[in-house]
């Protein structure tokens, strides 16, 4: 949220077009479809019109070099960009892993020492 702030901000003070490379692809800031990242939200769109009276874009690194047409982008630094976000996208995945493992495993210590408890109260 801080960071939308300051984009505006930015925007407001340069009073040209912003244009955001980022690699957060999560929902809150992209418009999806058929599991696309289409455009930035429409609401994005119109908070930074009304507040800065600008137009709003918003890339991922791999997207931006595709469209940006001014110099000859070598096919092999896309690729780049496209594994290290496919890295990134998985190491995020990995992480989720271990903690539900992790959440797992100490939910099953848990219920071994308190269940034996448990029954052992009824046992008296």
């Amino acid at each position: 949220m801080i960071l939308w702030y300051q984009i505006i901000d930015k925007a407001k003070e340069s009073k040209k077009p912003i244009i955001l490379i980022s690699g957060d692809v999560k929902e809150d800031w992209w418009l999806v479809k058929d599991r696309k990242r289409i455009m930035p939200l429409p609401q994005l769109k119109k908070e930074m019109f009304e507040k800065a009276g600008v137009d709003f874009h918003i890339y991922t690194a791999d997207r931006f070099l595709e469209y940006y047409d001014s110099k000859p982008i070598n096919q092999d630094a896309i690729n780049e960009v496209r594994q290290v976000i496919e890295l990134e996208e998985l190491r995020k995945i990995m992480i989720r892993q271990e903690i539900m493992e992790r959440q797992s495993d100490i939910a099953a210590r848990f219920f071994d020492q308190y269940s034996t408890k448990y029954i052992n109260l009824f046992e008296e």
